[in-house]
Parts: C-alpha cells; structure tokens; sequence
C-alpha cells in the first residue's frame, strides 16, 4: 500500500488483484481508475466497464477514467509508438540490442 501511495502502477496493479480476490469490487475499482490514468493498462478500462455495469462505478467515474486514459494515450504521439516498437522488436531479452536485425 505504500508503494501505491507514492504512485507505483505496479503496486496499484497488485492492489486490484487482492481486492477483487477478497471480492472488494469498490476498492478495487478505484485502483482500476488509478492504472487508467496514465494510458497504460487497457485491462484497467475493461475492468472497469465491467464494474460500471455491475453498479461498482459510476458513469462520471467511468467517463473520466476513460478520457485520461485516452488522453496520455494521445500524448505518447504514433511516431513515439513506432519508435518504440522498433526498439522493442531489435531487443533481446537480455536488454542488449540484437545487431542487424530488420524490422518491417
């Protein structure tokens, strides 16, 4: 729990995991809405869709996870993304770019 109060998405992750295995669908929710925030986890955004029809989250609630999230997807522009895929395609699993490997 400290670590999701200094903003770990990780902890936040795992939070919702004990939550909603301890079935606290509220608590959990409101981790959901902190993972939405900053684009990141789609899974968030169906977890909470389902909480939404399930009367665990409100329609205001729902709609401003949904617009952060779309919001710092946005901002990450398609050729950061490109980029980025690139890297990640040339990487090895060990974290060392792997020499002439063509990307298509």
């Amino acid at each position: 729990e400290k670590a999701a109060k200094l903003g770990s998405l990780v902890a936040h992750s795992e939070l919702a995991n004990i939550a909603t295995k301890q079935r606290n669908k509220k608590k959990a929710m409101s981790h959901y809405q902190i993972l939405a925030a900053p684009g990141s986890s789609k899974e968030s955004n169906d977890e909470l869709l389902e909480g939404y029809k399930q009367r665990y989250v409100s329609k205001e609630e729902l709609a401003a996870a949904l617009r952060a999230y779309l919001g710092a997807w946005e901002e990450f522009a398609s050729r950061d993304r490109c980029q980025m895929a690139i890297f990640m395609a040339c990487m090895s699993n060990y974290g060392k770019l792997i020499p002439n490997k063509q990307v298509v």
